[in-house]
C-alpha cells in the first residue's frame, strides 16, 4: 500500500466539508485548484515571506542588533520582499474578490495589511524571539507520521533551540 499524504489545509477543509476535500485535493489525483489567487491565503503567504526574510538573517548572523532602530533597514528590505511576492501572485493569477469589490482597493488593502503585520511582528515579536531562542532553521517542510500509511505534511514557520 502507498503512503498517503496529507496536510493541515486539508484536513480542515475535510472537517468542514468532505465533497470540498475530495474536489479540492484529491480529484483527478491532485484536486481542482482556484485559478485566482484567495486573498487571505496569499496575505498571510506574504507576511511569512517577509517573516522568514528576517528569521534567516538573524539565524546566518547578519542581523545583530533586533532592537527597533537597528533592524530598520532589514525590516524595510523584508517588507519590500513581501509585497514584492504580493504583487507577483496577483500579476500571475489575479485575486477572488465579491462581486461587488474592487478587486485594485482589496489588492492596495492587503499590501498595507501586509506592510504593518510584518513591522509590527519586528518590533514587538522578534527581539523576544531572538532573546529566548536560537534559531536553528527556518521555512523546513516536515513529515510526521500519523499512522502506518499515513504522512502529515507541513511547513514549520522556524525551528528554535531553548
Amino acid at each position: 500500500m502507498h503512503p498517503f499524504y496529507t496536510s493541515r489545509s486539508a484536513i480542515e477543509c475535510y472537517q468542514h466539508c468532505p465533497r470540498k476535500r475530495w474536489l479540492g485535493y484529491l480529484y483527478g489525483g491532485r484536486g481542482l485548484t482556484a485559478t485566482r489567487a484567495n486573498v487571505p491565503l496569499t496575505t498571510g503567504t506574504c507576511i511569512h515571506t517577509g517573516v522568514a526574510f528576517l528569521l534567516r538573517n538573524v539565524m546566518q548572523g547578519l542581523i545583530m542588533d533586533v532592537s527597533q532602530s537597528g533592524i530598520e533597514n532589514w525590516v524595510d528590505s523584508a517588507v519590500s520582499i513581501a509585497l514584492q511576492e504580493y504583487q507577483k501572485v496577483v500579476s500571475e493569477s489575479g485575486i477572488q474578490v465579491k462581486e461587488n469589490e474592487d478587486s485594485a482597493f482589496v489588492y492596495a488593502q492587503e499590501c498595507a495589511k501586509t506592510e504593518a503585520l510584518v513591522r509590527a511582528w519586528a518590533i514587538a515579536e522578534l527581539p523576544i524571539l531572538v532573546k529566548e531562542y536560537e534559531i536553528y532553521s527556518v521555512e523546513d517542510e516536515i513529515v510526521v507520521p500519523l499512522s502506518v500509511n499515513v504522512l502529515l505534511q507541513a511547513r514549520v514557520d522556524a525551528i528554535l533551540l531553548q
